[in-house]
């Protein structure tokens, strides 16, 4: 797969935001894209923006519709529309090669779609008619494709009467059955049979009636005719052998029409964007369908949500069609229907290639799918995709090859034929590459004469390992996966290391490895899990056990009160129940999530949230399960406002009772409180009325024992350190600082302020008052949560505004510099501060906001500036990624006297030829 990074848009924040103001569209901070042929002419892109509203994932198709080898076709369930599946195994049956989810459907009496679905002139379900009618997208047999409506009326003539029945739905149900419904083999297998009181059910074979069903069993439905199916039906009068003709009459002949399939709404018509049927207000994912003004082109596009990523609305899906080159276009069923998935001819197997909301994808009643006619050739050019492109010496880097041929279809490799080589020592067998000393090599990959050359920079040894894992709490016999392991050299550089190159070993009888799984053992202790790769070490500090300490019983309702999500299709109460594992009474949870089957909750709010006193590591609860699949969860605050959801279960599958835990962060801003336990789920599982029993909610704390001697391998950093100002040097000091606070202290503001007095610069991470600006007489800035930038002779100063713990929510503007001017300072050193760190306890609450910041201050260091974040924090630490140094001071409010220990600062040595710091307590 072609991979691209996208450079942001440098725009100035006024411009920026006056391109905001002038479309619906989200600003675009940063945007970056996989390309790819899933066959000849139709072509993929995976585009993941980060904007002014979040993070977008979208999933673009643009087929050429002038080559005469592709084609689009409804797609659905083998066994027939009334049968729903997923877009997976659509595409699997079917031997498309692409496919999204169709149109918006009905779950009761049966599935069914809303709109009109036409395969190669077959009219597979009709349209819905006068102000229910909705937009089709719809493609003539001479293949020029529309957005608009299509009108039908479908009607039973008896030849022997002339008299005529209305067919309200073809291949459609309807509640009570008391309209009638017209089915074909492509309904299913069976007609309704007696869903009603008085069903009168009617076979007609070859245009003749065959048979007569009043509240009998269902038909089979023939392939060579009908079946009319309706309550109270004036059918029942007909007789044996009554000749019918089915008539359907439209303003668009389905006869010659190539695809159509119904949908919710235009959203983009004539170049303009709008909204004309179903709308979905907010922003959630979206599917849709669109076409460029010549008509050469089809697009169809898929956004995700609700799961990391914002959504759109649909004024903003129209305006990304627009974006794309088309002039007409429609939304499909979205939410948690959104769905595409590949299988090109070279896959042995469908793939899901975007995000379902609800983890897995829905079961639909129909899909879009994209069939190629042409048959892949010879391999005519490749594609090399590397796992990684940064490694360390004799650590391997898996490496692949995707082949096309001159018409850019995907063609199957021959992983035995396939041929690598590599510079500068490296070595490639098996699909891996293996680089043997520091420097860039080039591997070069060759197919049936295609080749693709690729670099890797190959950094020196490891001096210090890190992992996602960075501490166990445990209880006998639960289980960790150690992952995530990067090492880096003796620069800072970081590159991933494989577990499997890993040595795993444990201090302590705490437990045991098996590969890169820690299982805990029975003893009660503290120990260590030591990763070792050659000559360097990381300890993973691991206590088993904890102490629980009771936070609430539910005895009564007094303090809780039951809510939901969405409040008018979800329905929720509270009762006291006897049935409790614990005292006399159990809180019941009643949830009734039937009518919807998108993102839903039922909730025990809590009316003044429990305070989770200290520092607890789990909450655990009683909980008796009703085996029906929700997930659930709670919702916990930290002492600065921001609010967390930890998880109990993602799948409630027991219907006694069993004790639950969730895993509380560790934070800065303790103590938390509990804001309401819930019952959710975000797909078409649980779509039950149901409830739930939640009895005693403890609190569980670590054991606290002597720690061990933690001898990690650690960077050192050639910059930390006291160095004396040269010529032309400059000394800048940044501090935590609370005017509030530090006053009520004798000596703390004295100390800051003769401190700020010997160096050149002081930069305060919080305000400053007027008593300390009149007393400092050196260059005094403040950080503030404001964002401001300033140079002084070696420096360049960035105050980045963090107060909601990310950028974008709290000054999105900010953004705007960092991915456009920041790159064009000439300082060598560039300071950026903030009032809370980027990674880590208390750290920015998006961390793909924080990897994407992470990536454009190391850009900033490739081109071989010193950078320094400092950020404040509740604890002075230093770490060292990429070049960039994160510095962490005490800049928490001083409580008490011991807290004047840790208020602490950084002080910089910015000399014409070299750089240094030092971080001190007052």
């Amino acid at each position: 797969m072609k991979f691209k990074r996208i450079a942001s848009i440098a725009l100035s924040a006024t411009l920026a935001f006056s391109i905001l103001s002038q479309s619906s569209l989200a600003y675009i901070i940063n945007e970056e894209r996989k390309e790819e042929y899933l066959a000849s002419g139709v072509h993929r892109a995976n585009i993941e923006r980060f904007t002014s509203e979040g993070w977008q994932n979208l999933n673009v198709l643009t087929i050429d519709a002038t080559s005469g080898m592709n084609e689009i076709k409804a797609m659905f369930n083998t066994e027939g529309v009334s049968h729903r599946s997923n877009v997976k195994d659509m595409v699997s049956v079917s031997g498309a090669v692409a496919g999204v989810n169709g149109d918006y459907f009905n779950y009761q009496p049966h599935p069914s779609t809303l709109g009109v679905i036409v395969n190669d002139g077959k009219l597979i379900s009709s349209a819905q008619e006068g102000k229910n009618n909705l937009p089709v997208f719809y493609q003539s047999s001479a293949g020029d494709s529309h957005v608009g409506y299509i009108t039908q009326s479908v009607d039973i003539l008896n030849q022997l009467t002339g008299a005529k029945y209305h067919v309200s739905g073809y291949n459609k149900a309807y509640g009570g059955y008391k309209y009638l419904s017209l089915l074909t083999r492509d309904w299913g297998k069976k007609s309704f049979g007696a869903k009603a009181a008085n069903m009168t059910e009617i076979l007609v074979v070859n245009g003749v009636v065959a048979d007569i069903r009043t509240n009998g069993e269902p038909f089979d439905i023939p392939q060579d005719g009908y079946v009319l199916s309706q309550n109270d039906s004036p059918l029942a009068s007909l007789t044996l052998g009554t000749p019918l003709e089915l008539q359907v009459t439209s303003n668009v002949d389905h006869n010659g029409l190539k695809f159509a399939m119904g949908g919710g709404s235009i959203i983009l018509k004539d170049g303009v964007a709008m909204q004309t049927n179903i709308v979905n207000k907010g922003r959630h994912p979206r599917t849709g369908i669109g076409v460029t003004q010549d008509g050469s082109k089809i697009v169809i596009i898929t956004v995700d949500g609700r799961n990391g990523y914002a959504g759109l609305t649909q004024k903003e899906f129209g305006e990304l069609f627009k974006s794309f080159g088309c002039y007409n276009a429609m939304n499909l069923d979205g939410g948690g229907s959104t769905t595409m998935v590949k299988k090109t001819k070279a896959m042995d197997s469908a793939e899901i290639i975007n995000k379902p909301s609800g983890g897995t994808p829905r079961a639909v009643v129909s899909g879009v799918g994209v069939f190629s006619n042409d048959n892949p050739g010879a391999a005519a050019r490749i594609e090399l995709e590397l796992d990684t492109d940064k490694a360390f010496p004799g650590v391997p880097v898996g490496y692949s090859i995707k082949a096309y041929d001159a018409s850019n279809n995907p063609v199957r490799v021959d992983a035995n034929a396939v041929s690598a080589s590599a510079t500068n020592g490296a070595s490639c067998a098996g699909g891996s590459f293996i680089g043997a000393s520091q420097g860039v090599s080039q591997i070069t990959v060759t197919y049936q004469g295609a080749s693709d050359t690729k670099n890797i920079e190959v950094y020196s040894e490891p001096v210090e390992l890190r992992s996602s894992t960075e501490k166990i709490n445990a209880k006998p016999g639960d289980k960790f996966t150690i992952k995530d392991i990067i090492g880096l050299d003796n620069q800072g550089r970081s590159a991933k290391i494989p577990t499997s190159n890993i040595n795993f070993s444990i201090w302590g009888k705490v437990g045991a490895m098996s590969g890169n799984v820690f299982t805990a053992s029975n003893n009660i202790g503290y120990g260590y899990i030591t990763m070792g790769y050659k000559n360097t070490y990381k300890n993973i500090p691991v206590t088993i056990g904890f102490n629980t300490k009771p936070l609430l019983d539910f005895e009564s309702l007094d303090n809780i009160k039951a809510s939901s999500f969405p409040a008018d299709k979800v329905a929720a109460s509270l009762k006291i129940s006897k049935d409790a594992k614990q005292g006399s009474g159990a809180v019941e949870l009643n949830y009734d999530f039937s009518k919807l089957d998108d993102s839903r909750a039922a909730y025990i709010s809590f009316k003044k949230a429990p305070v989770l006193e200290g520092k607890p590591k789990r909450l655990g609860i009683w909980v008796k399960g009703d085996a029906k699949g929700a997930m659930l969860k709670a919702t916990i605050k930290d002492s600065e406002g921001f609010a967390e959801q930890i998880t109990f279960t993602e799948k409630i599958n027991f219907s006694d009772y069993r004790y639950l835990e969730a895993e509380i962060p560790d934070n800065e801003a303790y103590p938390y409180t509990l804001l309401n336990i819930y019952i959710g789920s975000s797909n078409n599982s649980a779509m039950v009325k149901s409830k739930i029993l939640v009895d005693v909610i403890d609190l569980l704390y670590e054991h606290k024992f002597e720690n061990a001697i933690d001898n990690s391998s650690v960077l050192a950093d050639s910059q930390k350190g006291f160095l004396a100002k040269a010529r032309g040097g400059e000394y800048l000091v940044v501090t935590g600082y609370d005017a509030n606070q530090d006053k009520n202290f004798a000596g703390t503001k004295t100390a800051i302020i003769n401190k700020m007095n010997k160096v050149d610069t002081g930069i305060t991470l919080n305000n400053y008052d007027s008593v300390l600006k009149k007393a400092v007489s050196k260059n005094l800035l403040k950080n503030g949560n404001v964002f401001s930038t300033s140079a002084t002779t070696n420096a360049f100063i960035l105050n980045l505004n963090t107060s909601k713990r990310s950028l974008r929510l709290s000054d999105a503007k900010e953004w705007s510099y960092i991915t456009g001017s920041l790159k064009n300072i000439t300082q060598k050193n560039v300071v950026v501060t903030m009032t809370s760190p980027v990674f880590g306890k208390g750290g920015f609450t998006d961390k793909k906001e924080a990897e994407l910041l992470h990536a454009k201050l190391k850009e900033l260091a490739d081109m071989g500036k010193n950078v320094y974040v400092v950020a404040g924090s509740n604890e002075a630490s230093v770490k060292v990624l990429d070049k960039v140094r994160y510095i962490n001071v005490f800049n928490k409010p001083i409580k008490t006297k011991a807290d004047l220990v840790k208020r602490s600062y950084v002080q910089f040595t910015f000399n014409p030829n070299a750089s240094a710091y030092t971080i001190a307590n007052y």
